[in-house]
C-alpha cells in the first residue's frame, strides 16, 4: 500500500509591513515545493489576524499562482481558532511561515508547534524572538561581532526625552527605528537633528525604539541554509549598490532598480570570507537553524553586522533567487531540504 505524503503547511500574508513581500514567498514556496513528495495547504493571514484555509491541498502539478489568487478571493476568512480547527482536520506533518513580524518570525509559529508536536521549518522559538527583538540581538552578539552604535528606549519614554538623549550623544546620518519589526519596516533615516524628533514620535507608536548610527560601506547580505543531515553552506554572497535609493530600504525590496544587487563567488574576497566567517559564528551562537540572512556592512578592512533575519523572502527584488541560482541550489531542492530537517529533527 502506497503511503500518504506528508502534510505541509505554510503559512504567508501577516501584517500590511510586509504582507506583499510574504504573499509572493508564499507563492513562491508553493510552486517550488515538490508536491510529488508532499501534501502542501497554503493558509492565507489576513492583516486584521483572521485565516483564510482550503479544505484540500495544491494539485499535485503546474503552476499554483493564478489558482491561489482565484482560491483566495473567494475563501471565508476564519477566526484563527476555527483555521487551527479546519488546518488540524488532517494530520500535520511540519509547519512553515513565510510571515515576517507578527505571527512569523517572531517564534509564535514556533511555539504553537511545540504546543502541538508538530515541527515547524526553521529555527526555534527562542532564537526567532533573539533576532526578531533587534535590541535583545544586539547585546546577544555584541562580544562577536561589531555593530553600529545604538541606542534602546522603552516605549514609556517620552518622545521628548528620547530625542534629548539621542542629541547628546549621536550626530546624523543615524537611522531610527521600531525595536520589534521586520527588516527595514518603519526605519527612517535621519540627516539632519531638525528631524528627528518627527521620526521617535513616528517609531514609538509601534512600541520600544532603536536610534542606530548609520553605517558607511558596501552592504553585504549572506544567506546561510542546513540540508536535511544537518550541514551548513553560505550561498554566494549579494553585494548591494545604491542607485536610486541611499540603502537597501523597505522600497527596494518592493521595486527593482532602486538598488543594484550584485551575486556571484567572492573566493577571492577577504572581506566577504570574513563576513562569512562572522555570519557562520552567529548562527551557532544564537542555535539558528535551517535558514538565515545575515546582512553587513563592509567599510575598507572593517564589518559592522546589520541584522538576521530566520524567514526566507523570494521575490524578484531580494537576494534569495539569485544566490541559490549562484549556488547550484534549486528552490525546489532548498524547499526540500528545509522540510527534510524539521522531520528530522522533530518539534
Amino acid at each position: 500500500m502506497q503511503l500518504k505524503k506528508p502534510h505541509v503547511v505554510i503559512f504567508f500574508g501577516g501584517e500590511e509591513a510586509s504582507r506583499d513581500l510574504s504573499q509572493e514567498t508564499g507563492y513562491w514556496a508553493c510552486q517550488y515545493i515538490p508536491r510529488d513528495k508532499y501534501q502542501v495547504t497554503p493558509v492565507h493571514v489576513l492583516a486584521n489576524g483572521s485565516w483564510q484555509v482550503p479544505l484540500g491541498s495544491l494539485p499535485q502539478q503546474g503552476p499554483v499562482d493564478r489558482m491561489m489568487s482565484m482560491l483566495f478571493k473567494s475563501l471565508r476568512a476564519l477566526s484563527p481558532a476555527e483555521g487551527l480547527q479546519r488546518v488540524l482536520a488532517r494530520p500535520v506533518a511540519a509547519m512553515m511561515s513565510v510571515i515576517r513580524g507578527r505571527g512569523g518570525d517572531d517564534g509564535a509559529l514556533q511555539g504553537m508547534g511545540r504546543s502541538l508536536l508538530i515541527p515547524v521549518v526553521g529555527s526555534s522559538a527562542s532564537a526567532c524572538q533573539q533576532t526578531a527583538n533587534k535590541h535583545a540581538f544586539n547585546s546577544r552578539i555584541d562580544d562577536m561581532a561589531s555593530t553600529p552604535m545604538t541606542m534602546y528606549f522603552s516605549a514609556k519614554k517620552s518622545p521628548q526625552e528620547i530625542t534629548e538623549e539621542v542629541r547628546a550623544m549621536m550626530m546624523p546620518p543615524i537611522f531610527v527605528k521600531p525595536n520589534n519589526q521586520e527588516g527595514s519596516f518603519g526605519i527612517e533615516e535621519v540627516g539632519d537633528l531638525d528631524n528627528l524628533s518627527a521620526a521617535v514620535n513616528r517609531a514609538v507608536r509601534h512600541g520600544d525604539v532603536l536610534v542606530q548610527e548609520r553605517a558607511r560601506g558596501t552592504e553585504i547580505s549572506l544567506s546561510l541554509v542546513e540540508n536535511e543531515q544537518g550541514r551548513l553552506t553560505v550561498l554566494p554572497a549579494t553585494i548591494v549598490v545604491p542607485k536610486h535609493a541611499t540603502y537597501y530600504d523597505q522600497l527596494a525590496k518592493r521595486r527593482p532598480g532602486r538598488v543594484k544587487l550584485y551575486t556571484d563567488k567572492q573566493d577571492d574576497n577577504v572581506l566577504v570570507a570574513e563576513a562569512e566567517a562572522i555570519a557562520r559564528d552567529v548562527y551557532e551562537r544564537l542555535g539558528l537553524r535551517g535558514y538565515a540572512t545575515v546582512d553587513l556592512v563592509a567599510d575598507d578592512d572593517s564589518l559592522d553586522l546589520l541584522e538576521v533575519n530566520t524567514v526566507p523572502t523570494l521575490t524578484a527584488a531580494t537576494p534569495l533567487r539569485a544566490q541559490l541560482a549562484a549556488g547550484g541550489v534549486h528552490p525546489g531542492a532548498f524547499f526540500d531540504g528545509l522540510i527534510k530537517r524539521s522531520l528530522n529533527d522533530g518539534y
